[in-house]
């Protein structure tokens, strides 16, 4: 429970910071505009240099919260990749891909339906997860 409450606090935090940035630099924008500063540009630099740049921060996700389920798609390069690498002789994400890419455009829906079935199995194991963890 204590996870939970961390969790709600450091993102009601990252809210309310996310608000207090915006609102300063509409303020800022207001301000410029009334005295004719026009240029985005110069409101841009104006905001930056007062403010700072946007803070960065990620919203937290409990770590118990099941994953989410494999789309047909993503199993087939499961199964694929290695097969494709060796073909290739490459490495290169963007290579793989496109050829990932270029086999599941070419099967029929005859073949894909292993992949999708498996899909569908892994959506109602996620769903049924789900319904526990919300419980």
């Amino acid at each position: 429970m204590y996870i939970m409450e961390s969790m709600a606090f450091v993102n009601d935090t990252n809210s309310l910071n996310g608000l207090w940035y915006d609102s300063h630099s509409n303020l800022i924008t207001s301000v410029c505009v009334e005295l004719n500063i026009i240029d985005k540009d110069k409101i841009n630099e104006l905001s930056n240099k007062l403010l700072g740049a946007r803070p960065k921060t990620k919203k937290l996700v409990d770590p118990n919260k099941p994953k989410r389920s494999k789309s047909g798609w993503l199993i087939f390069c499961d199964d694929k990749r290695n097969e494709v690498i060796d073909s290739l002789g490459s490495k290169k994400m963007g290579e793989i891909t496109k050829k990932l890419g270029e086999m599941w455009k070419n099967l029929t829906d005859e073949e894909k339906k292993p992949y999708n079935e498996s899909a569908a199995k892994e959506r109602e194991k996620y769903l049924a997860e789900m319904e526990k963890y919300n419980a």
